[in-house]
């Protein structure tokens, strides 16, 4: 997503972590453990993120929309984020 993208290109991420998961509005950061998992992935690997327009016929792109489509009609198929719904309060299980 063009917003994960910017969170690591414009050094969004590394502001966060520095305010303590706070965002510029100095709220709590949405999502810290999957940014913390992100994070650590990024220090391992050398990669480099670059946003495509959705429904562009980009190969790749195709493949994340088909697995969001499935995520969504199948939710059973992938592993539950035991984490956001205790934080939010949200069951999708």
């Amino acid at each position: 997503s063009k917003y994960i993208c910017e969170a690591i290109n414009k050094k969004w991420l590394n502001n966060w972590k520095r305010k303590g998961w706070k965002n510029s509005s100095n709220e709590a950061v949405k999502n810290i453990d999957l940014w913390k998992d992100l994070e650590k992935l990024l220090q391992e690997h050398d990669v480099s993120l670059f946003w495509v327009k959705g429904h562009a016929d980009n190969e790749m792109n195709n493949r994340a929309d088909e697995l969001a489509v499935l995520a969504s009609k199948k939710p059973k198929a992938f592993d539950i984020d035991n984490h956001y719904e205790s934080e939010t309060g949200l069951n999708f299980g």
